[in-house]
């Protein structure tokens, strides 16, 4: 998709105020800025692309309850990701990611975080904010450890971790589940 046909695409959304957008699959590699006008958006789903970055002005989407940018090239997140504070639903899954902002700590109304098959070497202590988090999808990485604050998300039904290098906790403590790495990390207090 050019950059032409993804401006009229995005300031048709903006005239229409629509709450829901789509530009998935269109080998996309560039957001522009003019993405920040969405104000109203509520769903955006630019999944199935080749975008490497995001545009500072994606903070400005504070509506935005599901994010989709799985499927993409993005190696970082821009520190503005934590300014999305309504997001309930964050799909990372299949980009090159090697780490994640602290930021990332602010979407408290997270529910779900899919980071499956990104190159992450570490998480952000500022994960353990994450208070509402239930799906925490973490396979196919280079985690070595989980941060201590891993326990302190109390909601936490589903934790992912296969194909990871962990050290920490031990892996058989990881295979037992979500409440043996709780415990792991209490008894670490």
């Amino acid at each position: 998709m050019e950059k032409d046909e993804v401006l009229r695409v995005i300031e048709e959304a903006a005239r229409n105020e629509q709450i829901k957008l789509v530009i998935s699959m269109t080998e996309l590699k560039r957001l522009p800025a003019e993405i920040g006008k969405l104000a109203n958006l509520t769903s955006l789903n630019l999944s199935y692309n080749r975008l490497e970055t995001l545009p500072a002005e994606i903070g400005k989407l504070t509506n935005l309850t599901t994010l989709d940018l799985s499927y993409n090239r993005l190696e970082t997140l821009p520190v503005e990701i934590g300014e999305l504070k309504n997001l309930t639903t964050l799909y990372l899954s299949y980009n090159e990611l090697k780490r994640l902002p602290a930021e990332i700590g602010k979407l408290t109304n997270l529910t779900t975080l899919t980071l499956y098959k990104n190159q992450l070497e570490t998480l952000p202590s500022e994960i353990g904010k994450l208070k509402n988090l239930t799906l925490l999808e973490l396979s196919i990485n280079q985690l070595k450890t989980l941060p201590s604050e891993i326990g302190k998300l109390k909601n936490l039904t589903s934790l992912y971790l296969l194909k990871n290098p962990l050290e920490s906790p031990p892996l058989d403590i990881a295979s037992k589940g979500i409440e043996a790495i709780i415990s792991y990390f209490k008894s670490l207090e």
